[in-house]
């Protein structure tokens, strides 16, 4: 069984993916200041419709080295994580 939310939220993971494939050809891993990342979305289902994950920083030698909470609030804003997620909605091609 999947999960739901706002059809703005839906929007913005859409285009979040498009910047990833356009940056690295991966629907959702990235880079930004020199390190690589990848985004995963938690299965959990809000009443409001907005959806959250976390950011998983992967080091140098391939290992993750940490992770970030992200939030796409109800209405499409990405409202935690922003820093690291924004650029990829400018991304050219997406």
């Amino acid at each position: 069984m999947g999960w739901s939310c706002t059809a703005k939220v839906s929007e913005t993971m859409q285009k979040l993916e498009k910047g990833c494939i356009a940056q690295t050809g991966s629907q959702n891993a990235f880079k930004a200041n020199g390190m690589e990342y990848f985004w995963e979305l938690s299965n959990r289902e809000y009443e409001c419709g907005k959806a959250t994950g976390k950011i998983v920083k992967i080091n140098r030698e391939g290992f993750i080295a940490g992770s970030t909470p992200f939030e796409i609030a109800a209405g499409g804003e990405i409202t935690k994580g922003a820093k690291l997620l924004k650029p990829l909605l400018e991304v050219k091609g997406a």
